[in-house]
């Protein structure tokens, strides 16, 4: 432990136990000492020291007026200035720094453990002490540096005013307490008659169903059951077509119709009919002989739904089967005829589906009749005979419920 005595009757400076200083030699009489702050007693003792050191001289010398003593001080952002490390070492001495003998050059640099200070303090004749001091705390660090700075100064009149730190005071401990004393028991008591239990009140079954994102009746991943092991739901597409024809009858001919489907992700079935109005057919060589030819079919078919989200492509086959209305034209004893029809239908189409419940479809397809039948004349020649195989196409608007 070191202790150093100025002015024995009025102070006495005791240096507790701090981290060893390790001294350097530099050339010219000046010395370095890198030093790790104790407690707050030994760093004001430290700046005492170095006052004794440093502004202890061989004798004052009137500083020159053309070179008025300066604090130099260099930190970084979030340590304290310059001009507030001057004014604590004014409010440590007592006065402002004018014409002082004593130079400090303070620089902080922060490091991984914290920050590090040189110090270094000029005397008025020349003589140079530096220090080095680390602390993980900037604060403590300028607090020492102004410290030690004013004590090279003016020692006297540092000491008169010690520097004003806040230290944590350590927590009173609890004080003992008595124990209390041990209650007496209380004396038994009587059980009370126990009291029925109230009965508990029913349950509310008010039960709301739990609300599902709305049925999609777009095409997508094959999904037969739900997640609960239902078949999975489906949809009703219901469809009114407009198209054209040409083999079964005579000439180009229109047609109306309509279907009824169930959707399912990747399959539709379908049922429905259409009805194809009477087109004339005549005698090469007699326009104004021959009859009119009508067509009536019902249809089933099952189609595959390719694509994803809005666009479908079908695939669809079928049967169809109805009737051919024949009536003569511009004979003597016209006839009506009723010929039974049956075909193989086909076709690929293209749907797109703006929203959920509505779709606009395109189809091309093919049909073959399976009987074929022909409507004559008596002893003038065939009228009409069905082609071996018709074009249809047609567009078509569906409403998909629900």
């Amino acid at each position: 432990m070191l202790r150093a005595w100025v002015r024995p009757e009025r102070f006495t400076c005791t240096w507790p136990a701090i981290s060893p200083p390790s001294m350097t030699d530099f050339p010219g009489g000046g010395r370095s000492t890198v030093t790790r702050l104790g407690t707050i007693d030994g760093m004001f003792c430290l700046g005492l020291v170095l006052a004794l050191v440093v502004g202890q001289g061989p004798g004052p010398s009137p500083a020159p007026d053309s070179a008025p003593p300066t604090v130099e001080w260099v930190a970084p952002a979030g340590c304290p200035s310059q001009a507030e490390l001057t004014t604590a070492v004014e409010r440590q001495v007592g006065r402002p720094l004018e014409r002082e003998q004593v130079r400090a050059k303070g620089r902080v640099e922060a490091t991984a453990s914290g920050f590090v200070l040189d110090l270094e303090m000029m005397g008025a004749h020349g003589q140079t002490e530096t220090r080095r001091l680390e602390d993980a705390d900037c604060g403590v660090l300028s607090g020492v540096a102004a410290l030690m700075i004013a004590v090279a100064i003016d020692p006297t009149a540092a000491l008169e005013q010690p520097p004003v730190l806040v230290v944590a005071e350590p927590e009173p401990e609890p004080e003992p307490t008595e124990p209390e004393p041990p209650q007496p028991e209380p004396e038994p008591t009587k059980p009370e008659p126990a009291q029925p239990e109230p009965a508990p009140e029913p349950e509310s079954t008010d039960v709301r169903p739990a609300t599902s994102a709305p049925r999609s009746c777009a095409p997508g991943r094959p999904r037969w059951r739900d997640d609960k092991g239902s078949f999975a739901p489906l949809c009703v597409g219901m469809q009114a077509r407009f198209g054209i024809q040409w083999g079964p009858l005579p000439r180009l001919g229109i047609g109306v119709g309509g279907d009824v489907s169930l959707l399912w992700p990747r399959l539709r079935l379908a049922a429905g009919g259409t009805f194809f109005p009477a087109r004339p057919a005549r005698l090469d060589d007699q326009p104004s002989l021959g009859g009119d030819v009508r067509l009536a079919v019902g249809h089933v078919r099952g189609c595959a739904r390719l694509g994803r989200g809005p666009w479908e492509l079908p695939l669809c086959a079928g049967a169809e089967a109805g009737v051919l209305h024949g009536q003569g034209v511009g004979i003597d004893e016209p006839r009506r005829d009723r010929l039974p029809w049956l075909a193989a239908v086909g076709d690929v189409g293209l749907s797109w589906s703006p929203v959920r419940r509505f779709a606009l479809r395109t189809q091309l397809g093919a049909v073959v009749p399976i009987i074929r039948h022909s409507f004559g004349v008596g002893g003038l020649g065939t009228v009409h005979e069905p082609a071996a195989a018709g074009l249809r196409a047609a567009v078509a608007a569906e409403l998909r419920l629900p």
